[in-house]
Formats: structure tokens, C-alpha cells, sequence
């Protein structure tokens, strides 16, 4: 993902960009956003998905992608 994506009330958002599409998610939490990641790869095993898979965590406070 190129560019930055503005968040007003500094929420954290979640980037998932697959071969087919991009979903953007805002959370209430960094925590939270680290769930949904995993709740992502963990949805994307059980389904037997072997495309590669890109999640992101943005923090528009920071500017930078939260480890």
C-alpha cells in the first residue's frame, strides 16, 4: 500500500490486500486491530487460501506502521 489514509480521531486501521481485493477496516484500538489481523490469517488457513495475503496496521498519529 502506497499512501497514507487520513483517520480524523486517530483510530488505527487495517489494511488487507489480497490478489483480488483490498478491505480497509478502522478499529477502536491498536489491540483490536492486532486481533483482526490474526483473525484474518486464522480465516485464511481454514479456508485454504495460498494467495499471498498483505496486513497492515496504520496509526494516523504516528504515520508509521505499528509493529
Amino acid at each position: 500500500m502506497s499512501e497514507w489514509i487520513k483517520v480524523k480521531d486517530n483510530r488505527p486501521i487495517v489494511i488487507r490486500s489480497t490478489d483480488d481485493h483490498t478491505e480497509i477496516t478502522r478499529c477502536w484500538g491498536v489491540n483490536i486491530a492486532k486481533d483482526l489481523i490474526e483473525s484474518f490469517e486464522k480465516e485464511d488457513k481454514e479456508k485454504g487460501w495460498y494467495t499471498p495475503n498483505f496486513y497492515e496496521i496504520f496509526n494516523d498519529r504516528t504515520k508509521q506502521i505499528v509493529e
